[in-house]
């Protein structure tokens, strides 16, 4: 933390773009999203609303967790 010192309102500014507040959405964009989708496309019924209420649910988590997922 003493990397980052708070000094002043121009740090305020730095911190809101800070790449770093990015990491994680783009980890789980590029990776867990990635490893995800054969997965359900392969093992999904289409036809089973249970299984699409699951996925519709775990997306939508994902994506009220991480809203800058795009």
């Amino acid at each position: 933390m003493q990397k980052y010192p708070m000094k002043g309102n121009n740090n305020i500014d730095r911190l809101i773009k800070d790449v770093d507040l990015e990491l994680i959405p783009t980890i789980i964009e590029k990776v867990v999203l990635i490893k995800i989708d054969p997965m359900v496309m392969s093992q999904w019924d289409l036809l089973s609303s249970k299984q699409t209420k699951h996925i519709f649910s775990i997306v939508k988590h994902i994506l009220d967790m991480y809203p800058t997922i795009n």
